[in-house]
């Protein structure tokens, strides 16, 4: 039994509940799967902090807050069975639900198909209208309090708890103040009144994340993340993902509407809406709200789009006004939030370089770096409006390439390389719109290689060689017009693997070398189904490459780089992908990334001499060996559902060294460097682009 921040008591009965394994844990305490002793029935309790149980007050409307929500039943809301106290251990148990929070879904799928998306949100526009019914607000909507079973039925949980810590300015959740500001209303960043409106407000938010796979803000700072809620209007659903109906996004639009008063006065509101979506119908037409949000949620738009018929005059009012509202915002945001509720903002980008990655390179203001906790540092490249797509090595110092890609139609592409060591980043490519590129694989493996720190980039008219450590010609490796999508790349730079597309679509696996000035390739595996994964193992002998075969499945094969031109039998087959780094040391052993039957995913370590699974990691996302110890590094899931790296050995699967803590959780993407001195992700709830290093020293 976890016994984390002393919120349990040494003994594993607390009253008549028989406590197990923590479930999760928020700005109240601690959850745990219990049984009710005297109802033999399974449950959750949730445990007050030690911290917040010196609080009296605190105590008091933890108590009465749970009561008023025991009163709330309904299909889609978390029940609450019992509130009380053993031993001045303040608790509540409540029904156990076998499901994950939205937000891990989230951070699975990315985002969600629309017609998913609205019935998931109808199920909590119920739950909301049957709250607010009870003259109950919910204060704190947002992914980690909605629970998604198996079958996409969503419950609400958390009910009050944000008013009972808001009520105390000097209390403080996990070293931040409380808030998501991201699915906060308008009304509450300005510390006015909070309605059933405000809970509309952060329904609107999750539907608007669950159908882009983004926030409708982003900001450098809470003061500018509070300071564009209350002024601007949101962006729009279909400026990212244009299949989305036409009403789903008004629907959006109307919900997040800044005037609490022109929002859908509730859940049931809300519920007749999407009712009329799903079946196909317009939006009312007859609900005046409805057309006035659309109308002045498309002025906005209108607006940003004539700013380059904005006036000097104009241009210094919108400036004042907007210091004006800085100055206040300054002072709710550090009252709220408090400073540590973000990560301290950081200097800001010179005016005429800020967004403009084609003034970034070689510059050192590209990147800020800063501190993440212990062991843990943050590059922040100054790129507002990019997302990142994919980290790759770029050196055997530990660098590494950031391919970033900007929001909205453009779609432009920058590739950064990021260097911890030295706290220094700059852009070595920025695409066109009609010509962009993948990275396809880097050499990083073997110091002093007069390749190390290059990589094969990928564009519909071939691959090229290029170096991704100083601005140099690109090599033209291969000018095929099909699009390559995947290759491999030697440890010493020398040599690449690829597939090579026949006229019948069919796919062969060649390697190929400069030589006396000219490219040599030769084929070792026939022509078969597409080969979506390849790579080399540490010593340069050895090539895993993963085929697909159908329904959804892939193959693992392994042949010698020298090897005959024959097709090897599979050593695993399922839905499976390499891991990063997938050979370990001396190429015994991969790691390959698992999708179970039942759905869950997990690392599997595959011996490449018997063909069998020596180890697994449950619940793991992403795998890569630490090259020093034969450790495993991985992503996972926490306890709140956000995914946050980990460390392991093949002897004890189980226990975990958790790396990072970062709030709002890191992205599954994962790197190991080569000398085994870091991990690498990116964080997956930054406004900007934000490469992650967590040391590896033991």
């Amino acid at each position: 039994m976890r016994n984390a921040g002393g919120a349990l008591p040494s003994r594993h009965v607390l009253g008549n509940y028989e406590l197990f394994e923590e479930i999760g844990r928020g700005g109240m305490g601690i959850v745990y799967r219990a049984l009710d002793l005297s109802l033999d029935r399974i449950v959750a309790i949730k445990i007050l902090r030690d911290d917040l149980r010196a609080h009296q007050s605190i105590v008091t409307r933890f108590s009465r807050e749970a009561q008023a929500a025991a009163r709330l039943d309904h299909p889609n809301i978390v029940q609450i069975y019992s509130v009380g106290a053993v031993d001045r251990t303040p608790y509540i148990a409540m029904e156990f639900v076998d499901a994950l929070p939205l937000s891990a879904v989230m951070q699975r799928e990315h985002r969600l198909e629309w017609k998913a998306a609205l019935t998931i949100a109808r199920q909590i526009a119920e739950a909301l209208a049957c709250a607010h019914d009870s003259h109950v607000i919910h204060r704190d909507v947002k992914p980690p309090n909605i629970l998604l079973d198996d079958h996409h039925r969503a419950y609400v949980t958390d009910f009050g708890i944000a008013k009972i810590l808001t009520l105390d300015d000097n209390l403080t959740v996990d070293g931040t103040r409380l808030g998501t500001p991201h699915y906060m209303a308008p009304e509450r960043c300005k510390n006015g009144e909070v309605t059933a409106a405000s809970d509309i407000y952060s329904l609107g938010v999750m539907m608007f994340q669950m159908l882009t796979g983004r926030l409708p803000y982003e900001a450098s700072s809470p003061v500018e993340m509070v300071q564009r809620i209350i002024s601007e209007p949101p962006a729009r659903v279909r400026q990212y993902v244009e299949e989305v109906p036409e009403d789903i996004e008004r629907l959006v639009a109307w919900l997040m509407e800044l005037n609490p008063r022109h929002r859908p006065k509730d859940g049931h509101t809300v519920c007749n809406a999407i009712d009329r979506v799903q079946a196909g119908q317009p939006l009312d037409a007859n609900e005046p709200r409805t057309i006035v949000a659309i109308d002045e949620f498309r002025k906005h738009l209108a607006a940003d789009t004539a700013s380059n018929k904005t006036t000097v005059s104009d241009v210094t009012r919108v400036s004042r006004m907007r210091r004006a509202i800085a100055a206040a915002v300054s002072i709710i945001a550090l009252t709220v939030f408090g400073v540590t509720a973000w990560r301290a903002a950081q200097p800001a980008a010179p005016a005429s370089n800020a967004g403009n990655p084609a003034a970034w390179f070689s510059a050192s203001e590209l990147a800020t770096f800063g501190d993440e906790g212990e062991n843990v540092t943050m590059s922040e490249l100054q790129l507002p409006g990019y997302a990142l797509l994919s980290l790759s090595p770029a050196g055997a110092d530990g660098s590494v390439a950031a391919l970033v890609e900007q929001h909205g139609a453009s779609g432009k592409r920058v590739l950064c390389v990021v260097s911890p060591n030295t706290k220094t980043a700059s852009v070595r490519f920025v695409s066109t719109p009609s010509a962009r590129f993948e990275m396809l694989a880097t050499v990083g493996a073997m110091s002093g290689s007069i390749f190390d720190g290059h990589g094969l980039v990928g564009t519909a008219g071939g691959v090229s060689l290029v170096s991704l450590r100083e601005p140099s010609q690109p090599i033209v490796v291969s000018n095929t017009a099909e699009s390559v999508s995947v290759a491999g790349m030697h440890p010493s730079g020398a040599q690449w693997a690829a597939p090579v597309i026949d006229s019948a679509g069919s796919a062969s696996l060649s390697v190929a070398a400069l030589a006396n000035g000219r490219i040599e390739a030769s084929q070792i595996v026939p022509p078969g189904p597409r080969i979506v994964h390849i790579q080399y193992s540490r010593d340069g002998q050895q090539i895993a490459y993963v085929r697909e075969t159908g329904a959804g499945l892939f193959a693992l094969y392994v042949v010698p780089v020298g090897g005959a031109v024959t097709e090897p039998v599979p050593i695993r087959t399922g839905r499976i992908s390499l891991a990063p780094g997938a050979f370990n040391a001396d190429a015994s052993a991969i790691l390959i990334c698992v999708e179970r039957d039942d759905g869950s995913p997990a690392v599997e370590v595959v011996s490449t001499g018997d063909a069998g699974s020596t180890a697994e990691f449950a619940r793991a996302l992403r795998g890569a060996w630490e090259p020093r110890s034969g450790d495993v590094v991985m992503s996972a899931p926490d306890s709140k559902g956000e995914v946050q790296l980990y460390r392991a050995s093949l002897d004890a699967t189980d226990h975990r060294t958790q790396l990072t803590f970062l709030d709002g959780g890191t992205d599954r993407a994962l790197l190991v460097s080569p000398d085994g001195q870091s991990a690498t992700t990116f964080a997956a709830a930054t406004p900007k682009p934000s490469v992650l290093f967590a040391s590896l020293a033991q």
